[in-house]
């Protein structure tokens, strides 16, 4: 039997330690790349004031690295939220894992930026999570690759998200009537094309057929895993959600496996 001898048993510890370290840092760190596919064309109500006072708000998808892995699309979930990259406090989970965390769905909509959102037109948490679950599944399943190929698909997407988090699940979806988020075209081409394609997707969503989302283009309903990038409690920067086919690991985790691997063939070779 092979013994091991102090040094080799010393090197072993310090690399694992190195190792150890080093995918902690990495494995946290949730980074912009500055790519972004989106457009400012729509206006919102201010949320807090009721629903008279609209303003412009640039929506869309953008691009991020998490741990140190490929770029990739996700879109903000979190409108009342400001954000903060480079971070190292996120947590990476599926949806479901997300909206069953007290401090993910639940930490999120009733942070400080949304308790007076939720007073003054409706728009929060909602306590019916599989609803809000069922319509973001719906949603990227049909629309989310559809929607990186222009800046009014993005943008149009990113409100519907934002529609979906915190409006009320007991009725449907609206950009322009009952409680929760309300937006208008600001009166250009964009903002109408927005406008109307936000519309199109709220439909679809509400109505969640082959049928309704065929009627706007939309005929595929891809096998998605569905990821959220989230800041837990206290809840103080932007959260995001992304999706990937089946089958494909989550932006990160290969790039985690191969620290690991690296480490591995760095001992053997000490070991030789």
């Amino acid at each position: 039997m092979k013994l091991f001898s102090l040094h080799v048993l010393c090197n072993v510890v310090a690399v694992t330690a190195l190792s150890a370290v080093t995918l902690a840092a990495q494995a946290t760190t949730f980074a912009s790349t500055g790519a972004s596919i989106g457009d400012n064309n729509l206006q919102l109500n201010n949320f807090s004031g009721g629903t008279t006072t609209y303003s412009s708000q640039w929506l869309g998808a953008q691009q991020f690295t998490y741990g140190g892995g490929s770029p990739f699309w996700a879109y903000c979930i979190d409108p009342k939220t400001s954000t903060t990259l480079p971070s190292t406090g996120y947590t990476m989970a599926d949806l479901a894992a997300f909206m069953s965390d007290s401090a993910g769905y639940a930490g999120q909509m009733t942070s400080s930026g949304y308790t007076a959102t939720m007073a003054a037109n409706g728009y929060g948490v909602q306590t019916n999570t599989a609803v809000v679950a069922s319509r973001l599944r719906a949603l990227y399943s049909y629309a989310f690759q559809d929607s990186l190929g222009n800046a009014q698909k993005a943008a149009a997407f990113g409100y519907a998200a934002w529609e979906i988090m915190g409006s009320p699940t007991a009725s449907g979806l609206s950009r322009t009537s009952g409680s929760g988020l309300l937006a208008i075209s600001d009166g250009t081409t964009d903002g109408n094309t927005i406008a109307a394609r936000v519309d199109q997707l709220l439909t679809a969503v509400n109505t969640n057929t082959a049928a309704g989302w065929a009627a706007i283009g939309l005929n595929t309903a891809f096998s998605y895993v569905y990821t959220v990038y989230y800041d837990p409690a206290p809840h103080s920067t932007q959260n995001f959600m992304t999706a990937r086919p089946t089958g494909i690991s989550a932006p990160g985790t290969l790039a985690l496996a191969g620290l690991g691997l690296l480490g591995a063939a760095f001992l053997r070779r000490r070991n030789a």
